[in-house]
């Protein structure tokens, strides 16, 4: 695909989403014009193959399996589709990509799509009533520079911090679930560790009934957690 016609997909993907964001916070509308921007000039200093060597060599494994998915030439092995395939970033850009977009600007663009969802999800949960508490938010929740580095990029983080953050912050059981599955599929041992740390946390607040709360038991719940992590 020549370097024009990739980056009038760029312009129309970017278009149609800051359409979908038009009436949300500002910060969206900045991610989707920074995401335009980035992929661009990442398309006009590394070509369209080059810029799937940059940074990490998973670009040019998931591009691969969007091409497979968007010419219906998939292996339907129940391992492949558990293990290696990372269904839940690849199929929506796969089907992308059969309309004619670009496999790598499609992964991209549910790259972005997953980060402007999580940037709502955060304000709403947290709802910060200033600038300042806003960008605090944005920045502390990961929204910011290195979000909008992997949706720039052809990487399934976005998608996973999307999920982990559903499960943390959803009350629904069902969602939680759902989300705890699509981790699964994305990256397994975050999905493990995950469920590990819920766990752990029960037990921790069943304890906090019992006593009172301290500096120097945070202060463990800190450090056993990392330790644990």
């Amino acid at each position: 695909m020549s370097s024009q016609l990739y980056i009038a997909q760029v312009v129309l993907l970017g278009g149609v989403a800051l359409l979908l964001v038009a009436r949300s916070s500002l910060i969206l509308r900045l991610q989707v014009v920074v995401w335009m921007i980035g992929v661009t000039v990442l398309m006009l200093r590394f070509g369209s193959v080059e810029q799937l060597n940059f940074y990490s060599n998973d670009q040019r494994y998931y591009v691969d399996i969007v091409k497979q998915i968007s010419l219906s030439n998939v292996n339907l092995d129940v391992d492949w589709l558990l293990s290696y395939s990372k269904i839940p970033y690849t199929l929506p850009a796969g089907i992308l990509a059969a309309t004619g977009i670009a496999p790598s600007l499609a992964l991209k663009t549910i790259s972005l799509l997953c980060l402007l969802l999580l940037t709502r999800l955060i304000l709403d949960t947290f709802q910060p009533q200033t600038v300042r508490a806003t960008l605090l938010t944005v920045f502390f929740a990961a929204c910011g520079g290195i979000g909008l580095f992997y949706s720039i990029l052809a990487l399934r983080e976005t998608m996973m911090m999307l999920f982990t953050t559903y499960f943390l912050v959803s009350k629904v059981p069902t969602t939680r679930v759902i989300a705890l599955a699509m981790l699964l599929l994305l990256r397994p041992h975050l999905a493990a560790a995950l469920l590990v740390g819920a766990l752990f946390v029960q037990v921790w607040e069943s304890l906090r009934n019992h006593r009172r709360e301290s500096t120097l038991s945070v202060a463990m719940l800190a450090v056993l957690s990392v330790v644990g992590g």
